[in-house]
């Protein structure tokens, strides 16, 4: 490796990380050849070594992380990380394509957790992320709401239809065009 890699921070050399922090500017800069990240071992656990250095835990926190924890058996809830205060992933300088797994958020509702490069290069930034299950805020009195599908297909079925169409349920409605086109299959 080169020292290059490592944008001019000589206490990496030894590291041999795959990415570079810059505190100053907030950056966790991909090194020159990387294509394959894993967020935990490449980014978080990089960034716990890094802050480790000289005196850099004097910039703001650049990662958290939920989960993680053990399930028994070898199983794991899924981890999830946060880019904190304004941090960003900038890829390096050339035309590549970019895999970062695992599953990386900002904070800021919206954002990519990666920057374009300072040239016009085109980088294809690919993020992995597993299913982890979604909670949807619907802004209820408990800020959440447990959501059964068969309750959400009778609501559905159930639902008055006005308009143009008679006043009936939607189920009813469907279930009239159904048959409709079922007796004209029929025929033919």
């Amino acid at each position: 490796m080169f020292t290059s890699n490592y944008y001019g921070f000589w206490p990496y050399w030894e590291l041999r990380h795959k990415v570079t922090f810059d505190g100053p500017n907030r950056l966790i800069l991909v090194n020159y050849g990387e294509t394959d990240l894993d967020v935990k071992i490449d980014i978080y656990s990089d960034w716990k070594e890094w802050k480790q250095l000289e005196d850099y835990a004097k910039y703001p926190q650049a990662l958290s992380v939920i989960g993680g924890e053990p399930l028994g058996g070898g199983q794991f809830v899924g981890a999830t990380y946060f880019l904190e205060n304004g941090w960003r992933i900038r890829p390096w300088e050339g035309t590549h394509a970019l895999t970062i797994d695992g599953n990386i958020y900002t904070r800021e509702a919206g954002q990519s957790p990666s920057i374009p490069t300072l040239g016009a290069w085109s980088v294809n930034t690919t993020f992995v992320r597993s299913a982890l299950v979604f909670q949807v805020d619907t802004g209820g009195s408990s800020g959440s709401v447990s959501i059964n599908a068969n309750e959400v297909a009778q609501a559905v079925w159930q639902w008055p239809v006005t308009g143009s169409l008679p006043v009936d349920t939607f189920g009813d409605h469907v279930y009239r065009k159904l048959l409709t086109l079922a007796q004209y299959m029929a025929t033919k």
